[in-house]
């Protein structure tokens, strides 16, 4: 197996995102502000709570969503000075607002006022769905939220990095055999195993190859197959 150093990305200057000012300038208590590099939206982004963070992550394997932001100011001239917790596009056009909320019981409990008049009255005017995400949609995706945390970090490993020879490893060996193990691509000589595992990701990521990642975590013996099958 070959391998090779990787140098410093210094694209990644450009990427980065005040960290201090969230922290000094809260003005309510927060559970977890993530900072995270999104694949789908590539660029890195603040997050506020877990409960936002992880149903965002979850969007990044939503090959109907082309783009979502978390929005940390009100989107001022809209009724109320409206401010959804976070905005989410997809591919056919529409747009969501989200608010999160621990319960749909009990919204008034959320920090991100997920029953905010305002933002449901701007989001109408704009033709926007208003949601309020909690934590029991969450049920289930337990696996999905880790597998997705794994597959973004790789593509954000190798972002600017030489992919052609793993991609086409890659395209080879899944368009002879229709489907194959992680562990098989990642076994191939002449591959940096990084790389290639960034491949996979990527190629999970935009539709282009499936596996399974709601019900097992994804490794060795995970079955890529093609996203057309």
């Amino acid at each position: 197996m070959a391998s090779q150093q990787h140098p410093i990305d210094v694209t990644a200057l450009d990427r980065r995102v005040p960290t201090f000012p969230a922290i000094r300038g809260a003005r309510r208590a927060k559970s977890s502000i993530w900072f995270f590099d999104s694949p789908k939206n590539n660029r890195r982004l603040k997050i506020e709570t877990d409960l936002a963070f992880m149903h965002l992550v979850l969007l990044e394997g939503d090959t109907s969503c082309i783009g979502y932001e978390f929005v940390e100011r009100p989107l001022y001239g809209l009724p109320g000075n409206a401010r959804p917790a976070a905005i989410v596009r997809y591919k056919d056009g529409s747009c969501e607002w989200w608010d999160f909320a621990r319960s749909r019981a009990k919204p008034q409990a959320s920090p991100m006022n997920a029953e905010s008049k305002g933002s449901r009255l701007a989001a109408e005017e704009l033709r926007a769905q208003y949601c309020v995400k909690v934590e029991e949609d969450l049920a289930g995706s337990a696996l999905l939220f880790d597998n997705w945390l794994t597959l973004c970090a790789a593509i954000t490993r190798c972002r600017g990095q030489f992919v052609d020879t793993e991609l086409s490893c890659f395209n080879r060996k899944l368009g002879a055999a229709g489907a194959v193990t992680l562990g098989d691509l990642l076994g191939m000589e002449g591959i940096d195993q990084a790389i290639m595992l960034s491949v996979v990701a990527q190629a999970l990521h935009t539709g282009a190859a499936k596996t399974n990642l709601k019900s097992q975590l994804l490794s060795r013996v995970s079955l890529i197959t093609s996203g057309q099958a």
